[in-house]
């Protein structure tokens, strides 16, 4: 008992000593926050102290977002008191446009507890806004514990102002090249309201008198929302305007920023905005004013920094002004010089100096008429075109360009020129240099076809000299009067009529010659012209002759005084004065007239074309009988009181002809040449070549319109053959320059091909057993054979592959094909034979003739595809008749002549319109495999044995292919045996190997060696013929190619006969071998290979040629 009183003393005393020890504690930790508090609030009076002090507004936020304190600096710039701040309040001084990106930015801060940078407008105590930057700081009481952001602001205006006019300036002068002055103006003038916060603007030219103001433009806000007042363009007095214009008078900028309290101001025009406050600013050139830009209603008051902005944009779009007006009168000169050679063509080059290359624009291509790929070597066009000149005219041509390039002297020619074709044209051709600083490295220069131009000056020197002699030799004087009624030309035959000189008459009054009794008429009459351009009349009056004497004349005028040319009025004096005798000798009866009436009657209804008159209504008032009858009424009398749309014509013709007849009456001109269709009676559409002209009544008034057409249907059908014809033709050339292509890839391609199967040969003869050479090089072999074909193909196609002629029974043929591809083909595919055997045998390429057949029925087969359907596969004998000639599907004529013809008929899926103009494209294909060779080698295929190719195929119906091929009397068509095959045994000669290409030299080397022939190799003809003149006795064959530079195959082979008349040669070619047989068809000692060929078959020709010659 004991011992536990003893436990719970001691357990009270340590729980006595706790409390003791606590309480101590609490009381010491009391006391330390007393005393930090005490150091937090001086420490926040020294901050604030400090902060109104400074020259930055300050600003402090807590961790909710609001603002808590801002400091002394910022409360006077915005004039707020700080309880209207506190949180959210700073924001109402924020500008509209910028408070929401400042907003987001301010809390987006606040999310991520980043620094922060943001610039927005601040509207001061004074209303006017200031850019400000704003930096804000996150503010932590310790590592992990956010309290807020502190920030400081600047005011950047003047830096923004900087930057807003330096942008505008760049901005102003990229706008100006690709819009108009006036655009321009209201550009500028919106950057103005912009920078100055203003609501209106605008932009006055003043005159050199500097008393004449016209107005140019508005900005964009004062025309959409505040001002309708009219006066663009008009020219009114600086004396006339208001309180604005103060800044002309006091010759300097001028702010009123309180309109309504200026004593003298005027009125404002109706529709004109209010205004409330304005700046205007004078654009000075030396002692002139020249122009003035003015805004208004800004918010605040405008300020020097106002005017110094405004003043920057103004100077700097008047200069602009002042380049677009010198580009604008640039630019008509340019536009007169183009319209004089719209029709010219001109080619441009340039001449890199330092990389020596030349560059030709397409049309300089074109008036050379070469292509591009036709010059080698990028220098060698300076040597072509020179060509071009004549041999007289080429050492100036080539002194000019060595002159522009090596001095910079420019040079300008006018000189004949023959192109690469032959034809002769006239050219100018100029240059100059370009330099980096004294260096010249450029000659830039242009060549323009001018043959045009010469022909039309030596037309124009012709027709001058012509119009002279008709002027001075027409019966008309030819006149010319200005407004004020002074003589501006006479032309020269005026001496012929009235015995005056031109010049005695130019210069002065027209009236002084008129007679007095006509003055006054005469004068009325041109009176009636002058209120209406274009208008065209004809008065009578006497004309004073130069011996005194007066002559009747008839006076016709067309007002032109609003052309720029004429200014006035242009007509002609005819003499009347025995017309004027014979009318008041002699009245002319009724009789006279009725007869003259019904002259007029004979010669409309015997006009050859159309011909009809309405009224100002477009109603018909009459018409001939071939009007009549077009429009099914049974005589002319039917048409009287009638419409367009009364008659069989189509709505939209009807009122076409209608807007024609009013154009006609409008405007008093004549409408020529009206190309329309007409819907005839009789359900056909006809071409109208249609005239129209003004009627004019007794009055001179225009009283209706007169028609005249010509039926020109026959002319149209006539051009849309041309047409059709012309589309032919460039698709039969676009063929044409891809076979050219396909012949050029596939002989640069059997080059490569020898090499590689050449190579493949001498390892399976030398290097590799049977079974290393299958491991290694079977493949490659293989792939070598395939493309060889691929390559065969592009020839075909090319018509660069020669057929090898025999002749060939087409039934048989067909039969063998037939059979063998039947039972390859899907079981849901039926083939039908129509194999007439009285055909008879043509002369071809059986091969060649195979792989039409195949293709055609492969082609057939897949378009049938999974469906059921029938390929029907015939052959007959057709004869066409000299007058049933026609045009195949590749536009060949048709010869007469007996033909066996085999046709493949499907039901398959057919083709579209689009399909079959381009199926026998190379490389074109509707297939997911494929070359798309195929159709492109029958294309070649048919073209080379001079056949010929129908198609007929509809979507959804099934194709037709016929191919024709001409029939011919049987020929024994022989070929040299071949000789026995040879193995590879002991050295059987010494071979000449010429070739261009360096490895293709090395590998025939090595081939010959395993061939067991000895070698030697040149690279060109010349060379090949200073080896065998050295070496004559050793060579026992040369084997030659027949592309080359410095001197090819032909010019070898020419050259070498006239060393010996025997030497065996071998001409090798991976293109056209036929220009090459036509030259060697008479050497028994001659022969052609293709590459890439077989060694073992080359060394079976070379043994049997060389064994021929030493027999």
């Amino acid at each position: 008992m004991l011992q536990e009183a003893l436990i719970h003393s001691f357990i009270w005393l340590l729980g006595l000593g706790f409390l003791l020890y606590g309480t101590k504690q609490i009381t010491r930790i009391t006391q330390s926050l007393h005393d930090e508090r005490n150091n937090l609030l001086e420490s926040e009076e020294r901050f604030r102290s400090l902060a109104d002090t400074a020259p930055v507004m300050i600003w402090i936020a807590d961790h909710t977002k609001g603002c808590t304190y801002f400091n002394k600096v910022w409360c006077d710039f915005t004039g707020r008191e700080h309880h209207e701040l506190i949180g959210n309040g700073w924001a109402s001084d924020v500008h509209p446009d910028d408070l929401d990106t400042c907003i987001q930015i301010y809390e987006r801060s606040f999310d991520s507890r980043l620094p922060f940078t943001m610039e927005y407008r601040l509207r001061r105590h004074d209303g006017e806004y200031h850019w400000i930057m704003d930096n804000g700081v996150p503010r932590w009481l310790n590592e992990t514990n956010f309290i807020g952001y502190i920030g400081s602001c600047m005011d950047i205006s003047e830096r923004k102002w900087s930057e807003f006019i330096l942008k505008a300036r760049i901005e102003l002068s990229e706008y100006a090249l690709k819009h108009t002055m006036d655009e321009l103006l209201t550009k500028t003038i919106d950057m103005v309201e912009v920078l100055t916060s203003s609501s209106i603007g605008f932009f006055h030219f003043l005159g050199d008198d500097q008393k004449t103001l016209e107005l140019q433009a508005w900005s964009s806000n004062t025309l959409s929302t505040m001002c309708s007042a009219k006066g663009k363009f008009d020219h009114y007095s600086v004396d006339a305007a208001g309180v604005w214009v103060d800044c002309v008078h006091q010759r300097r900028p001028v702010i009123h920023n309180d309109y309504a309290a200026i004593p003298n101001r005027k009125g404002m025009p109706h529709g004109h905005a209010p205004v409330v406050r304005e700046l205007v600013v004078p654009v000075f050139r030396g002692d002139l004013i020249v122009a003035i830009l003015g805004v208004g209603n800004k918010l605040c008051n405008y300020t020097e920094q106002d005017i110094n902005a405004v003043s920057q944009l103004a100077n700097l779009a008047w200069d602009i002004v002042i380049t677009k007006q010198s580009e604008s009168a640039l630019r008509k000169s340019e536009e007169l010089l183009r319209s004089s050679q719209r029709m010219a063509k001109i080619g441009g080059w340039e001449l890199d100096i330092t990389h020596q290359l030349i560059s030709w624009t397409e049309e300089t291509y074109n008036i050379h008429d070469i292509q591009p790929d036709e010059i080698k070597g990028s220098m060698e066009h300076i040597e072509i075109s020179l060509n071009c000149y004549n041999p007289e005219d080429r050492a100036a041509v080539r002194n000019a360009f060595i002159r522009c390039s090596e001095k910079g002297e420019r040079y300008d020619l006018e000189l004949p020129f023959t192109t690469v074709s032959g034809r002769e044209i006239w050219v100018r051709t100029s240059a100059q240099a370009l330099r980096n600083g004294e260096q010249i490295v450029k000659v830039v220069g242009n060549i323009m076809d001018i043959t045009d131009r010469k022909n039309a000056e030596e037309t124009l020197r012709a027709n001058e000299s012509r119009q002279t002699k008709m002027l001075a030799n027409i019966g008309d004087v030819i006149v010319v009067i200005d407004q004020a009624g002074i003589n501006r030309y006479k032309s020269p035959n005026v001496k012929k009529w009235f015995g005056w000189q031109s010049e005695e008459l130019v210069g002065k009054s027209t009236w002084k010659n008129v007679h007095p009794e006509d003055l006054e008429p005469a004068q009325k009459f041109i009176a009636t012209l002058q209120s209406l351009p274009g208008a065209v009349g004809t008065t009578e009056c006497r004309y004073r002759c130069k011996d005194g004497s007066y002559k009747w004349i008839e006076i016709t005028l067309v007002n032109l005084l609003d052309d720029s040319e004429i200014q006035g009025y242009l007509g002609n004096y005819h003499d009347i004065s025995e017309r004027k005798k014979i009318y008041s000798e002699l009245h002319i009866s009724e009789e006279q007239s009725r007869k003259n009436a019904q002259l007029l009657q004979n010669v409309i209804e015997h006009f050859p074309g159309v011909v009809f008159w309405k009224d100002t209504e477009s109603v018909y008032l009459g018409c001939n009988k071939n009007f009549s009858f077009g429009a099914g009424l049974s005589n002319p009398e039917e048409i009287v009181g009638k419409t367009d749309f009364d008659l069989p014509w189509a709505d939209n013709e009807a009122a076409k002809y209608r807007a024609d007849d009013r154009e006609v009456i409008e405007y008093g001109e004549a409408r020529l040449h009206i190309i329309e269709t007409q819907h005839q009676a009789d359900k056909q559409i006809a071409w109208f070549d249609t005239c129209k002209v003004p009627l004019y009544d007794k009055l001179n008034n225009i009283c209706g319109v007169l028609g005249a057409s010509f039926d020109i249907t026959d002319i149209k059908k006539a051009e849309d053959e041309r047409l059709s014809l012309q589309q032919q033709f460039y698709h039969a050339q676009k063929l044409e320059s891809l076979g050219v292509l396909a012949g050029g890839i596939a002989h640069d391609f059997n080059n490569i091909l020898t090499i590689i199967l050449g190579h493949c040969f001498i390892a399976r003869e030398i290097i590799y057993s049977e079974q290393e050479y299958k491991a290694f090089f079977q493949q490659i072999e293989t792939a070598g054979n395939r493309a060889a074909d691929l390559c065969r193909q592009m020839l075909t196609y090319a018509g660069k592959s020669q057929p090898d002629k025999t002749n060939v029974n087409l039934w048989l043929l067909v039969d063998e094909v037939v059979k063998m591809l039947q039972s390859g083909l899907k079981k849901n595919v039926t083939i039908e034979h129509d194999l007439k055997l009285v055909v008879a045998e043509i002369q071809g390429d059986t091969g060649q003739i195979q792989q039409i057949i195949m293709n055609l029925i492969i082609n057939a087969a897949e378009a049938i595809g999974d469906n059921n359907g029938t390929i029907k596969v015939a052959l007959a004998k057709i004869l066409v008749e000299a007058d049933q000639a026609e045009v195949d599907a590749f536009g060949t004529v048709v010869k007469a002549g007996e033909y066996i013809c085999m046709e493949v008929t499907d039901t398959g899926c057919g083709m579209d319109k689009e399909t079959q103009k381009r199926l026998f494209e190379p490389f074109y294909t509707t297939k997911f495999t494929g070359r798309g060779l195929g159709m492109s080698a029958v294309r070649g295929i048919i073209k080379s044995h001079e056949a010929l190719l129908y198609l007929n195929s509809s979507p959804g119906v099934g194709t037709s292919f016929k191919v024709c091929f001409p029939t011919q009397e049987a020929s024994v068509y022989t070929k040299t045996a071949s000789t026995a095959l040879t193995t590879l045994d002991e050295s059987t000669g010494t071979v000449l190997l010429v070739d261009d290409e360096q490895i293709l030299r090395d590998m025939g080397g090595n081939l010959l060696n395993t061939l067991c022939f000895k070698s030697l190799t040149a690279s060109n003809g010349y060379e090949a013929l200073k080896i065998y003149r050295e070496h004559s006795s050793e060579i026992d064959l040369i084997l030659l190619d027949l592309i080359m530079p410095v001197m090819g195959g032909i010019d070898s082979y020419q050259e070498l006969r006239k060393l010996n008349r025997t030497i065996p040669i071998i001409i090798c070619s991976g293109y056209n071998t036929e220009s090459v047989e036509d030259v060697i068809s008479n050497d028994i000692h001659a022969r052609v290979v293709t590459k890439p060929y077989n060694p073992l078959k080359l060394k079976d020709v070379m043994v049997a040629m060389m064994g021929t010659e030493r027999s």
